[in-house]
C-alpha cells in the first residue's frame, strides 16, 4: 500500500522506565526469602500461612497435592483454616461467569493429609552466602543492579512501542491491520529473545513488571 510517514524527528516520547526504589529492592529480597522457605510438619490446626497436603476423596486413584494457604483463593483458605490433619473438608467453589461460558458452583471433598508450617530464612550474611554472595549488602546491591537493568530494558521497550504507535497514528494512507499485527508480534518475539540472551525467563519478567 502507498503510505506517507509522519516526520519521526518531531515525535515526542513520554514512556519512562519503572522507578526502582528501596522499597522495590526490599520486596524483591522478601520474595527471595519466600522462594527459599522450608516447611516442617506440625501437629496443630491449620493457620493462614501454612502449606496443607490434600487428597480429593471423590476421585479414583487421586494423588495428594499441596495447597499454600497464603496464596490460595479466599473460599479455599476459609474452608481449611482451623482444620486438622485427618479431617475431611467440603470446599464449595463459587459460580464464575467467564462471559462466553459459566462454571457452576460445585463441592469438592478433600481430606487434610498433613499440615506444614512455613519457616522463612533470615536475611543475613549466612543467607547471602547460600546465593554465592559474601554479605547481605552485596546481595542487596546485586539485586538493585539487576532490577535497574530490567527497568531500563522495560523503558526501552515502552519507548519503542510508543514510537511505533505514533508512527501508525500519523500515517497517511491505508495500512492493513494484519501488517501492524505482524510487526507488533515480531517486536514481542524480539523482546523475549533479548531476555533469553540475558538468562531472564519471560514469566519472571512479566511478574516483575506488573
Amino acid at each position: 500500500p502507498d503510505v506517507t510517514l509522519p516526520n519521526w524527528k518531531e515525535l515526542t516520547l513520554e514512556a519512562q522506565s519503572p522507578e526502582i526504589t528501596d522499597e522495590v529492592v526490599e520486596k524483591t529480597l522478601a520474595d527471595l526469602l519466600e522462594r527459599n522457605a522450608s516447611f516442617e510438619v506440625v501437629e496443630r490446626p491449620a493457620e493462614s500461612g501454612d502449606q496443607l497436603t490434600l487428597l480429593e476423596l471423590d476421585e479414583d486413584e487421586a494423588n495428594p497435592y499441596p495447597v499454600y494457604l497464603d496464596s490460595a483463593q479466599d473460599y479455599v483458605r476459609e474452608a481449611l483454616v482451623g482444620k486438622s490433619a485427618g479431617e475431611e473438608v467440603s470446599i464449595v467453589t463459587p459460580e464464575t461467569d467467564h462471559g462466553d461460558h459459566k462454571h457452576e458452583s460445585e463441592t469438592v471433598r478433600v481430606q487434610v493429609v498433613d499440615i506444614k508450617k512455613k519457616n522463612l530464612p533470615v536475611l543475613d550474611d549466612e543467607f547471602a552466602k547460600t546465593l554465592n554472595f559474601d554479605t547481605v549488602d552485596a546481595l542487596r546491591e546485586a539485586v538493585g543492579r539487576e532490577l535497574k537493568a530490567r527497568a531500563a530494558a522495560e523503558g526501552n521497550t515502552n519507548r519503542r512501542d510508543e514510537f511505533v504507535e505514533k508512527l501508525v497514528e500519523g500515517l497517511q494512507g491505508d495500512l492493513p491491520a494484519s501488517l501492524i499485527k505482524r510487526r507488533r508480534d515480531a517486536m514481542f518475539e524480539e523482546i523475549k529473545g533479548d531476555l533469553e540472551r540475558q538468562g531472564v525467563p519471560f514469566s519472571e519478567y512479566e511478574t516483575f513488571m506488573r
